[in-house]
């Protein structure tokens, strides 16, 4: 049987499982939330794991916390450069931190920002279509401080 539930409590039980044990696919947590008695629409779900700023690590699901995505001088410190791309910009990091800088783009939802890819010390930032390079950099400046100063030249 299933039971009916509203966003607020659907939300609740997402964090609940995804804090509980490691959920690797949002295939697997839709089986989950079944399995507990609760269907949901994958539409629904996708939408719940971007509202409620879920990022996918190679360890699974995980929800940062409030202090993980509080921008700190040292993330800025982080960046080495920036360079606009076609469609996006390549943010080139200390070795092993672009994943935590990218978890800090990705977790403020900036309007720019349509998503990041992350490797050890490479982001590449997918710009939304109506925005540009110059709106991507100034929202991340106030993210990341001194990023402009880290921004090469457009080839």
């Amino acid at each position: 049987m299933s039971t009916t539930i509203d966003k607020a409590q659907r939300q609740s039980i997402i964090r609940r499982i995804i804090e509980r044990q490691k959920v690797s696919s949002q295939e697997e947590l839709k089986t989950l939330l079944a399995g507990a008695g609760y269907q949901v629409a994958q539409a629904t779900l996708s939408r719940d794991i971007k509202e409620m700023k879920i990022v996918k690590t190679a360890g699974g699901y995980r929800i940062p916390s409030k202090a993980s995505v509080t921008p700190r001088p040292y993330h800025a410190e982080s960046v080495l450069n920036y360079e606009p791309v076609h469609y996006g910009a390549i943010i080139k990091t200390v070795p092993g931190h672009a994943n935590m800088v990218a978890s800090i783009i990705d977790a403020a939802s900036i309007p720019p920002a349509a998503g990041t890819i992350a490797g050890d010390d490479t982001i590449f930032v997918i710009i939304r279509n109506g925005f540009t390079d110059d709106d991507l950099i100034e929202t991340l400046e106030g993210l990341l401080p001194g990023i402009g100063r880290k921004r090469k030249a457009a080839k």
